[in-house]
Parts: C-alpha cells; sequence; structure tokens
C-alpha cells in the first residue's frame, strides 16, 4: 500500500465562534491510502484546542508502515490501532483509518458497513453504544443570514 499525505488551511467564508474561542480557519489533513490500483481517502480537521498539530500529524502519517496493512479488514484496523497506541485518537489516526475502510470497501467491493461486520471480532461493532461530541457554534441574530449564504454548498 503507498499512503500520500496533503494539508491544507481551510479559511472560513465568516468567524467560526465557540464559547472559549473564534476562528477564521481550520487545518485539515487529506490523506490517500492506495493498494493495486484502487484509492481510499480520508480526513480530518485539526482545531487549536486539540493536543496536537498538523505539522505532527502529518509526520506521524509519513511514517506509518503502510506496506505492512493487511487487507483483512479487522486486522487492518487492529495494525492501525497497534502503531497509534501510545496515542488517544488523533486525527492522523482517524484519517487514515478512513482511508484505510474506503480502500478496503472498494478492494472487497462492499460498503463500508458490511465491511465492518465481516468479520467477528472486528474493534467496531454495530450494536455498540456510541459516544458522540457536538460542537455548538454561537452567534448572534446576523447568524440566520450565514446559514442561509451556506445553502448552495
Amino acid at each position: 500500500m503507498e499512503l500520500t499525505v496533503k494539508t491544507y488551511q481551510l479559511e472560513f467564508r465568516n468567524t467560526f465562534s465557540i464559547a472559549h474561542t473564534s476562528r477564521n480557519h481550520t487545518d485539515s489533513l487529506y490523506v490517500r491510502l492506495s493498494h493495486e490500483g484502487l484509492h481510499g481517502f480520508g480526513e480530518a480537521a485539526i482545531p487549536p484546542y486539540l493536543d496536537t498539530d498538523i505539522s505532527t500529524e502529518e509526520a506521524r502519517l509519513r511514517t506509518f508502515p503502510v506496506s505492512e496493512l493487511s487487507t483483512a479488514p479487522s486486522k487492518g484496523l487492529q495494525q492501525i490501532t497497534l502503531i497509534f497506541s501510545d496515542l488517544k485518537n488523533t486525527p492522523g489516526q482517524a484519517s487514515l483509518e478512513m482511508a484505510y475502510l474506503d480502500l478496503m470497501s472498494k478492494w472487497h467491493h462492499i460498503t463500508i458497513s458490511s465491511l465492518l461486520e465481516l468479520e467477528e471480532g472486528s474493534h467496531i461493532q454495530k450494536k455498540e453504544q456510541q459516544l458522540y461530541f457536538y460542537t455548538i457554534g454561537m452567534g448572534d441574530e446576523n447568524m440566520l443570514s450565514k446559514i442561509r449564504t451556506a445553502r448552495s454548498f
């Protein structure tokens, strides 16, 4: 397998604000994982309040031993988890897992949902209770007009 990593600074059309900060951009990481002519894609935003930054995540990914990744879905996901085991849910890991799942679903000719249920013992199970976090934007009465402007996206 071959890994391509690109970084990008996404500029916002409008200032994004939450309780503790406002910003006009966010760093983003884009990953392409290739194998036998197929490509899987992953991405992750790296906002400034995380305990990492874009250059650290890019460096971690560039040293990842992708040539050793298994094409057996649960084994490949376990390999990614083991390599990142000293860290806790980094954006780089998320983007690589996303690219891996996208690639493996194409390689096996099945949906990602089916892929995750292929092998018993996969660390992602459909019936597991999921924990979600939400970022709630804060704004004033002008926010509705900004939202209307974004409808075309």
